[in-house]
């Protein structure tokens, strides 16, 4: 039987006694000695290139395996524990890896001064790793302010920041370093009265340094001649503020503060003087803050 294909030859160089339609037999028509030369030249090949060696050629299928005797795609490289490949451009920056279809350029992987990079097809995204930052490319070279992240049919989720995000520009001024909202679930009284409200409703959005903050509550029935001081606010305010009263029991022009360095508020006659507990015995309020804060 002719032996065409690697994968038929054999490792004992005295069993390789067919190449093609040439027999290699002994006392065959070939001399003795390149008989034993080329069936030994077999048994090599079918040591480096067959079953169960480092490097396996299907010829059948077309198939090259490092490290792994049944290659399923055209080039399987297998390691166990170690580097699987190593890819070296010498001398000069540029592309090491580049990705085609149908021999047209659809990638590339690369190098440059300023780090690693991954590019797309002509005219399309790419990303560099830099030294401390994952910046944008577009065409195969750096770029500023001209890619999106994600589209609107293609959106990523949840985006998590540690630092600010800049938003039409990348001055201070533009840079907003936190937001934050949530539900108010304690007040306390802050005058020494010993005073419990009844909380009916308390939420805040913090957006960088400006606070808005609401409150439904109700103070007790008392009869305790502190001024009052309600501590409510979840940051303190930068300087004193004050609050819009939406809706309130009480049956006379009054105002609401919030004041610097505390969390308290304090609610004032019109004439600005403090008002004690008990004139707001059994009242509510439902007041609305925005202020500046320093937290």
């Amino acid at each position: 039987m002719a032996k065409d294909k690697l994968t038929e030859y054999d490792a004992t160089a005295a069993n390789n006694t067919v190449v093609g339609d040439v027999n290699l037999a002994e006392n065959s028509a070939l001399p003795s000695d390149m008989n034993n030369a080329v069936r030994e030249l077999m048994s090599h090949q079918k040591e480096a290139f067959g079953s169960g060696t480092p490097l396996y050629v299907d010829q059948t299928n077309n198939r090259v395996g490092v490290g792994n005797s049944a290659p399923s795609t055209a080039l399987e490289v297998d390691a166990d524990g170690a580097t699987v490949l190593t890819v070296d451009r010498a001398t000069s920056h540029g592309d090491i890896v580049e990705v085609q279809k149908d021999g047209t350029r659809f990638g590339a992987l690369g190098s440059q001064s300023s780090g690693f990079y991954i590019d797309g097809e002509s005219g399309h995204e790419g990303i560099r790793f830099a030294n401390g930052a994952i910046t944008p490319r577009e065409n195969g070279s750096d770029s500023d302010n001209a890619s999106d992240l994600g589209a609107s049919n293609n959106r990523f989720k949840d985006l998590y920041l540690g630092g600010n995000l800049y938003i039409g520009g990348t001055g201070s001024a533009n840079g907003l370093s936190d937001y934050e909202e949530g539900t108010v679930t304690s007040i306390s009284d802050g005058s020494g009265g010993g005073l419990t409200y009844s909380l009916y409703h308390g939420r805040y959005r913090k957006i960088g340094d400006i606070v808005n903050y609401e409150l439904d509550f109700q103070f007790p029935i008392t009869s305790d001649t502190s001024q009052n001081t309600v501590t409510c606010l979840p940051f303190n305010p930068a300087v004193h503020g004050s609050g819009t009263i939406g809706y309130t029991t009480y049956n006379a022009g009054i105002s609401v503060l919030a004041l610097d360095t505390s969390n308290n508020i304090k609610f004032y006659n019109l004439a600005g003087s403090g008002l004690a507990n008990n004139s707001l015995s059994n009242v509510r309020f439902l007041i609305n803050f925005t202020y500046q804060t320093n937290a």
